[in-house]
């Protein structure tokens, strides 16, 4: 026979001096204490995964990398673990446009990139950056340039 009280929340046996306990009396309460104990831990509305925990301790991802000068399309291969849904781009030391007045042109250095739509000249593709070839935008005097030889460029991705 188990104790004549027991505890309010998990009914486990409270001794007075005129019980008597019994072995089984120990092994219920410490089912009954281990069983609370797996509930509690197997409930994922209370817990967050470890996933869930990597993914809140790293809304973002800050790289860089040089441009080549190359007027070709390059894939700038960023070294994120996550897949960004929105990111900007911009060239370091350098205002996010550049006018030259004489040619009439203007350099874009600054972007913004999603999942479906993008500044012209560059794009997500997953992990990556993709920047298309250099060229004047149709029916405009002003160009992208995420490329420039040298140049320093800042990527922020977020989740």
């Amino acid at each position: 026979m188990g104790s004549a009280q027991k505890t309010d929340f998990l009914s486990l046996n409270k001794w007075i001096s005129t019980d008597i306990p019994k072995r089984e009396d120990f092994n219920y309460d410490n089912m009954a204490i281990d069983n609370a104990f797996k509930s509690h831990n197997d409930n994922t509305s209370m817990h967050v995964s470890e996933a869930e925990r990597a993914a809140w301790n790293e809304p973002h991802f800050v790289g860089f990398y040089y441009g080549n000068g190359s007027n070709s399309a390059r894939t700038i291969e960023t070294e994120c673990s996550f897949i960004p849904s929105f990111a900007i781009v911009f060239a370091g030391n350098s205002p996010p446009g550049v006018t030259d007045f004489t040619g009439k042109l203007h350099r874009n250095r600054f972007a913004f990139l999603t999942k479906r739509a993008s500044s012209t000249g560059v794009s997500l593709s997953g992990k990556n950056i993709v920047i298309a070839a250099t060229g004047t935008i149709a029916e405009t005097s002003e160009t992208t340039e995420y490329n420039r030889n040298g140049g320093l460029y800042c990527y922020i991705l977020f989740r």
